[in-house]
């Protein structure tokens, strides 16, 4: 009997080790170093979903999220093929994330029907830990410049990190920036709300490790860009703020769960704070939570970046046409577009697709949320955690690109949905 249990455990552990590999390459898509060349694994997506025509079997949910996907792709090739018509220089950005995007859903689909005997507790317990081993990669080669060197053989990154004039390691992500920040941000608020509804779950050592591998994600932050940060803050807030909509810290059971996310939050801020402030790299601290400090102080918002993009970013194009449909150029590669390049995700969604095309991101975005929150009861761990996320993918608009882009965020976003869609009582219980 001892050797059919150990038999059963290597078994489980084997295939956890293989879910966890596939979604680390799934998520950070690597380019890895092979001889003079660097190969991508980004076309592990379009390959993937191979895998579904060997069971052509769909959800109805699932298959009315394929069709509005194919109809998002239907729209924005039309609409490149209209600013094509009107003699614009156009860069097909539109059409190429819409499609490519398609695809990122169907790999999930493919995932998720390999790892749904996963709970959700889990599901997140394992999505937390992949990316997590990311943020212990961007740490070693933060602080180790001979592991560095190791890695640098192996896995190719973004030129742009070698020119950027403070050191942002991107690990496994080809380009990271505040792209990998935010999705740090984001894992760390899934930390903390496993935290509040799971916590029972884990073991002792379990919840040593689990511990530790969010001050590591919290210290990434730190090095790799502030949009973590923000994250952090805001969709911390919206947390809290579903749970008091939904009278949930009236309970004792709630109440005292929070105050121990507040007490594991404020230790693990504590602890990364001392760790960095006593290190060689203190002046991270600064570029990392200036512009929050000034605001705390009542001081002037000083910091270079946030003022540039508050001063220059936001624009409109003048041609009322062109507000509504776009011109195709999501780059700002055309005079018509403006004489200035703006980072701001929905000022390039409307330049390239139009205000219309906002409205409706925006529309899918407010269906998502109300939906959520109508269907709370489903399971309300998975509940705030997807509307955590959409909140901060609206919210993280306003500094970079997150319509439909990166492939990291709307993959674990995806399979997150696909989760909540397979809980019994999901569909067709108001």
């Amino acid at each position: 009997m001892n050797s059919v249990n150990i038999f059963w455990k290597i078994q489980a552990a084997t295939k956890m080790i293989w879910i966890f590999t596939g979604l680390i390459l799934l998520i950070y898509l690597p380019h890895f170093k092979f001889a003079s060349s660097s190969i991508s694994t980004a076309p592990l997506l379009y390959l993937l979903p191979l895998f579904l025509l060997a069971d052509l079997h769909f959800q109805k949910t699932q298959l009315l999220a394929i069709v509005c996907l194919l109809f998002v792709v239907g729209w924005m090739v039309s609409l490149d093929l209209l600013a094509l018509i009107r003699q614009f220089n156009i860069d097909f950005r539109g059409s190429k994330i819409a499609i490519y995007n398609l695809f990122v859903f169907l790999s999930a689909l493919v995932i998720y029907r390999n790892i749904k005997f996963l709970n959700a507790v889990e599901l997140l317990r394992v999505i937390h830990a992949a990316v997590g081993f990311n943020a212990i990669l961007v740490i070693l080669i933060f602080i180790d410049s001979e592991f560095e060197a190791i890695f640098n053989l192996l896995v190719d990154v973004n030129p742009l990190y070698f020119e950027y004039p403070i050191r942002r390691p991107t690990g496994l992500m080809y380009t990271g920036f505040s792209y990998l920040s935010s999705l740090f941000g984001i894992i760390f608020v899934f930390g903390l709300i496993l935290v509040v509804e799971a916590w029972h779950l884990f073991g002792r050592f379990s919840k040593m490790l689990f511990i530790v591998l969010q001050a590591v994600i919290f210290t990434a932050i730190m090095v790799v860009g502030r949009s973590g940060v923000l994250v952090i803050l805001f969709a911390t807030l919206v947390y809290i703020l579903v749970l008091l909509m939904k009278g949930k810290l009236s309970k004792p059971f709630y109440f005292y769960r929070l105050l121990k996310l507040i007490a594991v939050f404020i230790s693990i801020l504590a602890g990364g704070y001392v760790a960095v402030l006593s290190s060689d790299y203190s002046s991270y601290l600064d570029w990392a939570f200036g512009f929050i400090t000034s605001s705390f102080q009542g001081e002037t918002l000083t910091d270079s970046s946030v003022l540039e993009l508050a001063e220059n970013h936001y624009f409109l194009p003048p041609a009322e046409v062109d507000f509504l449909f776009g011109i195709g150029d999501f780059n700002f590669d055309t005079e018509v577009a403006h004489s200035y390049h703006s980072d701001v995700g929905y000022i390039k969604l409307i330049f390239g697709a139009g205000a219309l095309s906002l409205v409706g991101v925006l529309a899918i975005a407010m269906y998502l949320l109300f939906s959520l929150y109508r269907k709370f009861h489903i399971n309300e761990m998975l509940s705030s955690t997807i509307l955590v996320f959409i909140v901060s993918l609206i919210i993280l608009n306003f500094k970079d690109f997150y319509v439909f882009n990166p492939s990291a965020h709307f993959f674990i976003l995806y399979l997150l949905i696909l989760k909540f869609l397979d809980m019994p009582q999901a569909v067709g219980r108001k």
